[in-house]
């Protein structure tokens, strides 16, 4: 009875392992798609920051992967030191 239930449970693990497998090839093949059409129209492959609409938001320069990227941050918050740029770091400037 109890192997009968641990053979169960290896059956489950080895079916969510399979889904989560599955879902970051996913993940993976919608990020490429994404590079890709950046590239193909011109837009680069970094993501685009928030308009600035008035006061409300500073704007701060990151350094990522060697291309300054300006950012605007909220007027009452800190700038953090690093931010993540679709899994590529930015250093503030």
């Amino acid at each position: 009875m109890r192997r009968q239930a641990a053979n169960i449970d290896a059956a489950r693990r080895a079916v969510q392992i399979e889904r989560e497998e599955a879902e970051r090839q996913r993940a993976f093949e919608r990020a490429l798609i994404e590079i890709g059409a950046g590239i193909s129209s011109g837009r680069g492959i970094l993501p685009t920051a928030p308009v600035n609409p008035g006061n409300r938001f500073k704007s701060y320069n990151y350094n990522v992967l060697g291309e300054t990227v300006s950012y605007p941050i909220s007027s009452v918050q800190i700038c953090p030191p690093m931010r993540n740029f679709i899994g590529t770091v930015g250093i503030l400037q």
